[in-house]
C-alpha cells in the first residue's frame, strides 16, 4: 500500500488574517461554497487540495515541536522576500537558511501554527 497527501485543511478563528496569511505566500485561496452553506477558502496545490475553514475557539495552534503540533512546508519563489513581508505580522522562528534541500525559514501563521518557507 502506497500514500500521498491529498488535502491540508486548517481551522480557524482568525479567518481573515489566516487567509491573508497564506495569500501573502503565493498561495491562491479563493472563497468557496459548495451549496452547503459552509464559507471557506480553497485552492489546489498541485495534486494537494489546501483549505481554510472558520471555526469558534481560541485559534491557537502548539507552538514550535510542541507536542500535538504539525506544521506544513510551502515552496515559494524567494524565501527572503515571504519573510521581509512576514516579518512585522508574524514571528520569525528560524531566519532563511542553506539547507540540503534549499533555502528554508520557518514562520508563524496567525493561530501560531509553524509554517516553513522554502525554494528549491
Amino acid at each position: 500500500m502506497t500514500a500521498g497527501v491529498g488535502a491540508i485543511v486548517m481551522s480557524t478563528a482568525r479567518t481573515s488574517q489566516v487567509v491573508a496569511f497564506y495569500r501573502s505566500l503565493g498561495i491562491p485561496l479563493v472563497e468557496e461554497d459548495h451549496g452547503d452553506g459552509i464559507v471557506h477558502w480553497a485552492c489546489e496545490l498541485g495534486d494537494v487540495h489546501f483549505a481554510v475553514f472558520e471555526a469558534a475557539g481560541s485559534g491557537h495552534a502548539p507552538g514550535y515541536h510542541e507536542p500535538g503540533s504539525t506544521f506544513c512546508g510551502f515552496v515559494v519563489d524567494d524565501v527572503r522576500s515571504a519573510v521581509e513581508l512576514l516579518r512585522s505580522s508574524s514571528t520569525i522562528v528560524q531566519e532563511p537558511i542553506e539547507m540540503p534541500w534549499g533555502l528554508r525559514a520557518v514562520v508563524v501563521d496567525p493561530d501560531g501554527r509553524p509554517v516553513e518557507v522554502f525554494e528549491r
